[in-house]
């Protein structure tokens, strides 16, 4: 139903047919002259004189204020009416202007909002009203004041007052009947009211009549009271009302029914109620109904371009900014609504519908437009220290906190609660401020904050559930400000309160059972595992609820495997997978089961526990984690196929582990030889994860492989990135070497590629931080090129220099002396091509005394040329 209606208080048919309900139609009388024609006739010219004479307001001049006065509280002219008003009931020589004129003067000050000054006008002046029609006039405006002040009982009894003393003004008194049962949400005693009222004579009745059950069918339909609704405009139809109001409840039935309609119904109602010949305000209230039957901002566009009336265009076009909004059409909303807002004279309204689309934002979880629009507010309209300001800082605070601008935040809540509302809604805020302040690391002011809002807490059992919460939020922030003992203190009573309402059947605060747990892990924070293990084991078992028994379990066997005890630790995890089976921890402790397992040497029914898991639990958080110890455990056993196969469900699952086992996979394929299938894992890897910690050994590994498919141009681009990723790091220092590699195999079609390869095996020798056997063999490596590249000098030199290196070595190791034997014999080699027979005999001697693998090969070389230049020896 169109529940937007309420909010501008607009008669739908004022400006329409007939000009609308004036003033003057409902204080009693004519719209013009509230009874002064027979007052006039009373007195005749002779007597209006002789008081004018005595100084008072003559009749004409109060009848001109009276006329004046009521139409500028039409026109909302508030302040003008009154003031008119007040000059007549102060000034007028005749007891019936005065009465007449603090008749009105009360009304404009309850239409003002003033009203209990309102009231009081009316009480005081009540006596002057001395027939019925009067007093009737003056029981109706006091019912109303009586209403809004919230004095029920007494509003209804002024009703029944002018029910029983103005046969003139009954119309309006049932009328006010209908409204004050509709408020008090008596639907029964509203319908019989409209129907007292249809049953009435006179010229207003049938208006009256109308109005009363339009308002009823309107007030059932925010009900959610459809069919009842339906019922109401259905009688309206039919009744003697004006022709607009029949159309209007013939329209509402018709739109009724509109809620399950197709897309072609709808469109048949817009047809028949939409066009261009139907009245303005019937035609905007049709354009408002298809707006709200398809959710489409357009049709409230051409509602709020009926023309009818600024009230309702206004109306719609708020409706407009509304549906915008729940499309998600976040700017196109926030401009129609801060246009809506913008169009509207009346600064109060205007100030409520502008906070309620900061908190329409905030329901969308928009909360950096929600903290602009919030912010706009207390610009445009804060200031003044209201309940709307403290709403508005509340909505800035809670924006703030949301957007992670915790400081910031901390300050709006301070100053927010303390223009927090009375009560429960009060305490709420605080709290909100002391969390924020606790957020912002404000620990006095959170404890502060704390401690108010649990003084404030009713007695008995009431609050003990915030209480306890209160008192958790307390140790915590003891906790964080590093009073250990405070904070732990606290737990240690919160802890017993559980215990003691476990013990008795009571039910135990959430935030005790919270408390426990946490006590629990404050010893184990301490390295105190077996305090936290005896802790946990008091909290087994004692009746708490089955959230905490399972968290107490979990706890324990986690702190007992930390210790070592991994038996006693499964024995908890089986407890928690087997006796609580529903609870949150149960897939972990399974988890946590299948690990104990193999902790305890059973390698084989834990990996039957974990594939179990997997297989029954697919969508777990840890189902990826025991994917990828799945493949873990295949690759320590050499089983590469199947840990190829458990990494990539790991990777598949995604979270924690997925990047590793990525890498896992890749290396699984490595190992089985299949650099195509290794190459395309590494390739996800380094797309999906380019920043991960592991990018520079998985480029480093697919280098290798793309090497082992002799695409080696394509692996020095791949260890080229190893090195700008790391280039300090160990990956680096192994880039460096197998890029010379690759430069160096190259080199036999392009010998350019060896002067590339001098360069790389150069930065590997001087690396920071690498290995002797490293830089062994760079060196000899680097020899190597320089002998392809002709320089068989500096060859030579290098040679020795592995050769000497090597052998300054207190412990060096089988791997080392692989390239101390081939650089020596590189150098030996040089020396024979040179005929510098004794440099050769002193290279393969340096290798032949070593007694390394390599020393009798050394031996034989030496003894051939010994044998072949025995002159050489002969002076040794």
């Amino acid at each position: 139903m169109l529940g937007t209606r309420c909010f501008l208080g607009v008669v739908l048919v004022v400006g329409w047919l007939w000009g609308g309900v004036v003033w003057g139609q409902e204080g009693g009388g004519g719209s013009d002259e509230i009874g002064l024609t027979s007052a006039e006739g009373a007195e005749g010219d002779e007597g209006r004189g002789a008081r004018e004479e005595e100084g008072g307001m003559g009749l004409e001049e109060a009848s001109r204020l009276l006329r004046t006065g009521r139409a500028a509280l039409e026109d909302g002219l508030g302040e003008m009416a009154e003031r008119m008003f007040r000059e007549v009931a102060e000034k007028a020589s005749e007891r019936r202007y005065v009465g007449e004129a603090a008749l009105w003067l009360g009304k404009a000050q309850l239409q003002g909002g003033k009203v209990e000054e309102g009231l009081a006008t009316l009480a005081a002046y009540a006596g002057t009203a001395k027939d019925g029609e009067l007093r009737g006039e003056y029981a109706l405006a006091e019912s109303e004041g009586l209403e809004a002040a919230g004095r029920g009982e007494e509003a209804e009894a002024k009703l029944r007052e002018a029910l029983e003393s103005c046969e003139g003004c009954k119309g309006k008194a049932l009328a006010r009947a209908a409204a004050l049962a509709l408020s008090k949400g008596d639907a029964a005693a509203a319908a019989d009211a409209c129907a007292a009222l249809e049953g009435l004579g006179g010229e207003e009745s049938p208006v009256l009549a109308a109005e009363a059950r339009r308002s009823l069918a309107q007030w059932l339909d925010g009900e959610g009271r459809a069919e009842e609704a339906r019922e109401q405009w259905a009688a309206l139809a039919e009744s003697g009302a004006p022709e607009a109001y029949r159309d209007l409840a013939a329209m509402e039935v018709e739109a009724s029914g509109l809620a399950e309609a197709d897309a072609a119904a709808v469109s048949a109602f817009e047809g028949a109620w939409c066009g261009e010949e139907r009245p303005a305000g019937l035609r905007w209230a049709a354009w408002m109904r298809v707006a709200e039957r398809r959710g489409d901002a357009a049709a409230a566009d051409r509602a709020a371009a009926a023309g009818a009336g600024p009230g309702e265009t206004l109306e719609a076009k708020w409706l407009a900014a509304r549906l915008r909004l729940a499309a998600g059409e976040v700017s196109a909303g926030r401009k129609g609504w801060r246009e809506a807002v913008a169009a509207d004279g009346d600064a109060d309204r205007a100030a409520g519908l502008e906070l309620e689309l900061a908190e329409t934002l905030a329901g969308m979880g928009e909360w950096a437009a929600a903290l602009e629009e919030s912010s706009f507010w207390m610009e445009a309209f804060g200031g003044a220290g209201n309940a709307r300001e403290g709403e508005a800082r509340r909505l800035r605070a809670a924006a703030l906190g949301r957007l992670g601008r915790t400081e910031e935040a901390a300050d709006e809540w301070e100053r927010a609660a303390g223009m927090a509302p009375e009560g429960p809604e009060g305490r709420a805020w605080r709290r909100a401020a002391a969390d924020a302040a606790f957020a912002a690391g404000r620990h006095e002011k959170a404890r502060a904050g704390y401690l108010r809002c649990r003084e404030e807490l009713p007695e008995g059992a009431e609050g003990d559930g915030e209480r306890a919460d209160l008192g958790l939020q307390l140790a915590k922030t003891a906790l964080a400000a590093g009073n250990e003992a405070e904070g732990e203190l606290i737990l240690l009573a919160l802890s017993r309160q559980a215990l003691a309402a476990a013990k008795v059947g009571e039910a135990v605060p959430e935030a005790a059972t919270e408390a426990a747990l946490r006590l629990g892990a404050l010893y184990e924070e301490r390295g105190a595992e077996e305090a936290a293990i005896e802790h946990y084991g008091r909290l087994i078992g004692a009746g708490l609820p089955e959230a905490a028994e399972s968290a107490a379990l979990l706890a324990r066997g986690l702190a007992r495997m930390r210790g070592g005890s991994a038996l006693a630790a499964l024995d908890d995890f089986s407890e928690v997978a087997e006796g609580h089976p529903g609870a949150k921890e149960a897939e972990r402790a399974r988890f946590l089961s299948a690990q104990c397992l193999y902790l305890l040497g059973k390698e084989e029914e834990a990996t039957a526990a974990a594939r179990a898991f997997a297989e029954e639990c697919p969508e777990s958080a840890y189902a990826g984690e025991v994917r990828f110890w799945l493949g873990e455990s295949a690759f320590n056993r050499g089983e590469y196929g199947e840990a190829a196969k458990r990494f990539a469900e790991a990777a598949a699952a995604g979270g924690a582990r997925a990047a590793d086992a990525l890498y896992w996979e890749g290396r699984s394929w490595e190992a089985m030889h299949a650099p195509l299938e290794a190459n395309r894992a590494y390739n996800e890897f380094l797309s999906r994860f380019p920043g991960h910690a592991r990018a520079a050994a998985a480029l480093l590994a697919q280098g290798d492989v793309l090497c082992e498919l002799g695409q080696f141009a394509a692996a020095i681009l791949a260890f080229d990135e190893v090195i700008a990723k790391a280039p300090g790091g160990a990956e680096a220092m192994a880039a460096w070497g197998r890029k010379g590699d690759c430069q160096y195999t190259l080199g036999a079609e392009d010998p350019a590629r060896y002067e590339e390869a001098v360069l790389s095996y150069r930065a590997l020798r001087d690396f920071t931080g690498a290995p002797e056997e490293l830089r062994l063999q760079a060196g000899c490596k680097l020899g190597r090129c320089l002998e392809k590249t002709g320089h068989a000098e500096e060859a030579a030199e290098q040679y020795m220099e592995t050769v000497y290196g090597w052998l300054q070595l207190a412990e060096p190791s089988a791997e080392s002396a692989v390239w101390f034997a081939r650089a020596a014999f590189g150098a030996a080699g040089l020396q024979e091509k040179r005929g510098n027979w004794e440099a050769a005999m002193a290279a393969y001697r340096r290798v032949a005394e070593s007694g390394t693998a390599a020393a009798g090969e050394a031996a034989e070389r030496l003894r051939r040329l010994q044998e072949d230049h025995w002159f050489l020896e002969v002076g040794r």
